[in-house]
């Protein structure tokens, strides 16, 4: 029982040893068939971490060969340790970044623009801002905005419909009270009206 002991006490102490050696920033370390990690913070590996995704190590550091996919997470294999890698890029190569291809097309453009002289180049400017206010300007008419201006909007309340009855009531109202009391008067004008005619 007392071997079991030191001998469990001899693995731990190696294990944290290990752990606790010194490494560059930024640098991560583990088991290419296995989803953890060792990470370097502070120039000491910290302890190990599940990697993003579940994915396996050697998914985040291409520095893993064939031979080192081969045996899970057994602790008694070497540890590939990995420079620069991003835990969360899955383009990610372990120091040297494998970039895509560009197009020249903006290189293209720098030395065109570079090589003009300032006088054409104000001029090419110009023109530019000429066609982009061209491409921006609306017409005035066809906004909205425009259009509401001359739209009744409709309002099925029935407190606005009220409303408009009650003016209309109200227009009805003084308007035939004026021409109630003007009446009297009407009638007597057409009835002179009638005797000139009558007469001539």
């Amino acid at each position: 029982m007392l071997r079991v002991t030191v001998l469990l006490m001899i693995t731990l102490c190696g294990k944290v040893l290990a752990d606790t050696e010194t490494c560059e920033e930024g640098q991560i370390k583990g088991l290419c068939d296995c989803n953890r990690y060792s990470q370097c913070l502070n120039g000491l590996w910290q302890r190990e971490e599940d990697t993003p995704s579940g994915k396996k190590y050697a998914d985040i550091c291409r520095n893993c060969t064939e031979e080192d996919n081969k045996g899970g997470c057994s602790e008694h294999r070497e540890k590939v340790v990995c420079n620069g890698a991003s835990l969360n890029n899955d383009d990610s190569t372990g120091g040297d970044v494998e970039m895509c291809p560009c197009e020249c097309e903006f290189k293209e453009q720098i030395e065109f623009w570079k090589n003009k002289p300032p006088k054409e180049l104000d001029d090419i400017i110009e023109s530019k801002i000429i066609e982009m206010k061209k491409e921006l300007q609306v017409n005035l008419s066809q906004l909205t905005s425009t259009k509401i201006k001359k739209i009744s909007a409709p309002d099925s309340r029935m407190s606005a419909s009220m409303t408009g009855y009650v003016g209309v009531v109200f227009i009805v109202l003084v308007l035939g009270f004026i021409v109630i009391l003007d009446f009297p008067t009407l009638v007597l004008q057409v009835q002179r009206l009638f005797r000139s005619f009558k007469a001539k």
